[in-house]
């Protein structure tokens, strides 16, 4: 057996991606094409086609090269085992990373003479909401969600929501320029901000679901995302006018009404630690987390 060649992800890798996330996506809300492919320059991820689903080697939190692999039953045994000779090849140790529950249990299935180790940490795990909680704002929880909303239908009655289309890049980079002019820069925030730019040239290629809002003219928010597992919807960015009463509940509300009907779950992302991100997610009314890990496997 030769080293598997892996190809640098790019927009062109969207075709390859899409034809595995969501179909087979686990929930993870990094693994979409949209996701993969915005973020590959810092996560250095790449790819490669084993037993004919495309396999991403990245870097998802700055450690050890590890392997994701599509939640494809039938091929998970012939890609476990091509990965674990794979590792061996490369002299390297074998990490996975997935979803706790189904990652164990695929290993303790297809590759029972192993023993391995598991890392995990709920900076790193995925908030899950029901949909419908988002479209209707109902129940103590969400009442504080609920009365900016209303304030801002008061304020901004002739507000719209549009799909996010490229006749809109012009003036949501805009938007971007001065909402990122408000806030301290970080890494964190030039990543995210270098990950919009590729969405944003990439839209139609990402097959990108996104809407807009707007009031006379003006952009007050912008959000996108992408299906991370068949009903499960990953928002991966949600951008308002910070000086606008309400517009955050509101774009998300209106984001989750526009949802095709088969999503019944939001996946919401991470937190990352950052306690004020942490604060914004468990405000709204969490259902479930999506526990993530990373596997090394002794081989």
């Amino acid at each position: 057996m030769f080293e598997t060649s892996f190809s640098p992800v790019t927009p062109e890798s969207a075709e390859t991606l899409l034809s595995a996330y969501p179909a087979f996506g686990s929930g993870d809300c990094n693994l979409t094409a949209v996701s993969l492919i915005s973020r590959a320059a810092a996560r250095k991820a790449s790819f490669a086609v084993i037993e004919g689903i495309p396999v991403v080697r990245w870097h998802p939190t700055g450690e050890e090269a590890a392997y994701a692999v599509p939640a494809c039953a039938e091929k998970m045994k012939p890609v476990l085992e091509h990965l674990s000779e794979e590792a061996r090849l490369r002299c390297e140790a074998l990490y996975i990373t997935g979803v706790v529950d189904d990652l164990v249990a695929n290993l303790t299935a297809h590759l029972p003479a192993v023993s391995f180790r598991l890392e995990s940490s709920n900076d790193y795990w995925d908030y899950i909401y029901d949909r419908e909680a988002f479209v209707t704002l109902a129940g103590r929880k969400l009442n504080g969600k609920r009365n900016f909303a209303r304030r801002f239908r008061a304020a901004h009655p002739q507000a719209t929501l549009e799909p996010l289309t490229p006749a809109h890049v012009p003036a949501v980079r805009d938007f971007l320029t001065g909402w990122y002019a408000e806030h301290d820069s970080n890494a964190g925030l030039t990543e995210e901000c270098e990950a919009i730019s590729i969405v944003l040239a990439n839209l139609t290629a990402l097959n990108v679901t996104g809407r807009v809002l707007t009031d006379a003219g003006r952009v007050l928010g912008f959000t996108y995302g992408a299906e991370c597992a068949p009903g499960l919807f990953a928002v991966h960015i949600e951008k308002a006018a910070r000086d606008v009463a309400g517009a955050y509940p509101v774009l998300a509300q209106e984001f989750a009404k526009s949802l095709p009907e088969h999503i019944t779950e939001l996946n919401r992302e991470e937190d990352l630690g950052i306690p004020g991100l942490r604060k914004a997610k468990t405000d709204w009314a969490v259902k479930r987390f999506i526990r993530k890990c990373r596997i090394c496997v002794d081989l």
